[in-house]
């Protein structure tokens, strides 16, 4: 590459200075240590120079883009390899020659840092799944074994176990509430069971020291509960009247009429001659009371009877000793009064 100045006198012009550079591989090679990239001399696509140590005659380009225009001095870009080293290079003209200069920035560490870095991002999104694998596996099982305590404790409630207390320690606010809640209601639930159980108990021993009998109907006047009262003055046991009609237990005499025609409204009572157990007859006064309103289709109905055969035969010895006493004073009474 030559370029020609010339010499001017005050006089005369003796001539011009010609200064060249031969544009071999030392000169591309001095062009790379200034640059750091690979410079080439070419000439109808062979290469002239060239700074890479191999120093080759022509490579292959393998994806050739136009530059659009961006800058005008460059033809096109592309990219190519040379000893297996991927380029990546432009090339553009150079002024006032038929030559060609090329530029290419060797692009092997950047590919395998774009490998490592694209391997490295695998590794980390496999890093991240399998750690959040682990942590929601974890969670799942911190949050699982207090929800199946919880259900555990729930069924033991179902089956009327209240006497196991519901002891899960979690540290998740919603189900430490949850079993508290349960906690709360179990110790509730057994607490009012204990007093119904009392109080149970009460009743029946209240119902049991009652000497008058006491039985409860259900809407079709089968027999539900058969008080020790009335068992000693029917001579029935509870297990032979419980579920039987209470017509078929309580069998009128001297009536047609079947027992249950013969119970009295709530608030009043009345009598009726029934057959006993043991084939003798009874008087039994009856008094009734609903166990619940009129509107339930089940309610029942209680009735509190007791004995009063004796009541009544003396009833009616006195009455006939009156009218005896009234026969026999009435004849000398008139022969008096006359």
């Amino acid at each position: 590459m030559l370029a020609a100045h010339p010499i001017r006198t005050e006089i005369s012009q003796p001539g011009s200075v010609i200064l060249g550079i031969r544009l071999d591989n030392d000169f591309a090679r001095s062009i790379r240590d200034q640059t750091g990239l690979e410079h080439s001399v070419l000439i109808d696509q062979k290469i002239l120079a060239v700074s890479h140590n191999a120093a080759p005659t022509s490579h292959e380009i393998l994806d050739a883009a136009p530059s659009n225009g961006l800058n005008p001095e460059i033809e096109n870009y592309y990219t190519f390899k040379l000893d297996n080293e991927p380029y990546y290079a432009a090339r553009f003209k150079i002024e006032g020659s038929d030559l060609l200069g090329e530029v290419a920035l060797p692009v092997g560490d950047i590919v395998d840092s774009q490998g490592q870095m694209f391997w490295t991002i695998i590794a980390s999104i496999a890093s991240v799944t399998l750690l959040g694998s682990i942590l929601g596996v974890l969670f799942a099982r911190s949050l699982g074994r207090p929800l199946i305590k919880l259900a555990e404790g729930a069924a033991r409630l179902s089956k009327g176990d209240l006497d196991t207390p519901l002891n899960i320690e979690t540290r998740i606010v919603e189900v430490a509430q949850v079993a508290k809640a349960l906690e709360n209601a179990r110790a509730d639930l057994l607490q009012n069971l204990t007093q119904l159980k009392q109080e149970k108990a009460w009743v029946n021993h209240l119902l049991e020291s009652i000497v008058e009998g006491i039985i409860t109907l259900d809407s079709r006047m089968h027999i539900t509960f058969f008080s020790h009262g009335a068992e000693r003055i029917t001579g029935w046991s509870r297990d032979q009247v419980l579920h039987r009609q209470c017509n078929a237990v309580f069998q009128t005499l001297h009536s047609d009429l079947p027992f249950t025609h013969n119970i009295p409204p709530p608030g009043s009572k009345s009598k009726v001659i029934v057959r006993l157990a043991s084939g003798n007859e009874a008087t039994l006064s009856i008094s009734r009371a609903r166990l619940a309103p009129l509107e339930v289709s089940d309610a029942q109905v209680a009735l509190v009877f007791r004995d009063v055969s004796d009541e009544e035969l003396i009833h009616r010895l006195m009455g006939h000793f009156l009218s005896n006493i009234a026969h026999e004073f009435r004849t000398p009474l008139s022969a008096i009064a006359a």
